[in-house]
């Protein structure tokens, strides 16, 4: 495991300057094409297949809101897709900024693949993880890739993610988990909406109130720590727009 985490280290080293500069990487992230990064990416055969898959797993994902699962259930679910997970607090080298990972049987020597959970954020935060990063254990054969089959989720640069397919089809499996079509449609009333939040340089001061209010109904801040609470906005606000952005292109683009 040391050897893994100091991957992540490697890896992450160019995406802990963008999460020291929060308010940076928003920047970036609401002038961003989400809907043209979409359909890049991904086809809406392909996203289809991925919700296919993951409604193999959570038969009502996308139709109806779910409760954040514990860690009980995160175990059940991973034993049954022969899936070995680990869940604790990390606050290495990398802190908070490490979300989690999958890492492929190949890459282990092992027969099993492994998930990581780091279990020092908001337990909505570790199920959002949870999502993603089952997400590529479901769609591990469905993309064709030449990349490192080792997945680190680092919350920052998700900018990145809009040109990685691999990244984008497991988001894809968040946004529907986290925003089922019947809550997503709180966040934008209209096509028009959905258009504008999802392109570049539309999700203004009031799309964001919207989001935050939506997020603090499903989650409110109690399993916060006191310094978690104070930059809460800062520590989450990248993912939050990135999520909204990709919800909204989603359903621009694919009506999913």
């Amino acid at each position: 495991m040391e050897r893994i985490y100091s991957q992540a280290a490697q890896h992450a080293a160019a995406r802990l300057k963008a999460w020291n500069e929060p308010h940076n990487e928003v920047s970036r992230l609401i002038h961003a094409d989400y809907v043209a990064a979409l359909k890049d990416c991904l086809s809406r055969k392909q996203v289809e297949k991925i919700l296919a898959r993951a409604q193999r797993l959570w038969p009502r994902i996308n139709r109806v809101r779910h409760k954040v699962p514990g860690g009980e259930r995160f175990a059940r679910v991973a034993a049954r897709q022969g899936v070995k997970l680990q869940a604790s607090p990390y606050r290495g080298e990398l802190g908070l900024a490490l979300r989690g990972f999958y890492l492929d049987a190949r890459e282990l020597g092992a027969r099993r693949p492994l998930i990581y959970l780091n279990t020092a954020h908001h337990p909505a935060i570790v199920a959002l993880t949870w999502l993603h990063e089952m997400g590529h254990h479901l769609n591990r054969d469905l993309l064709k890739s030449t990349q490192d089959q080792m997945h680190f989720l680092i919350d920052a640069g998700y900018e990145d993610h809009l040109a990685d397919s691999a990244e984008l089809a497991a988001d894809v499996i968040v946004v529907v988990g986290a925003f089922p079509m019947r809550d997503a449609a709180r966040l934008a009333l209209n096509p028009d909406d959905l258009e504008r939040m999802a392109r570049p340089g539309s999700l203004d001061t009031t799309d964001v109130e919207r989001l935050f209010a939506y997020v603090n109904e499903r989650i409110g801040d109690d399993g916060l720590s006191r310094a978690q609470r104070r930059r809460a906005r800062d520590l989450y606000g990248p993912e939050a727009v990135h999520f909204t952005k990709l919800r909204c292109a989603l359903m621009a683009a694919y009506g999913i």
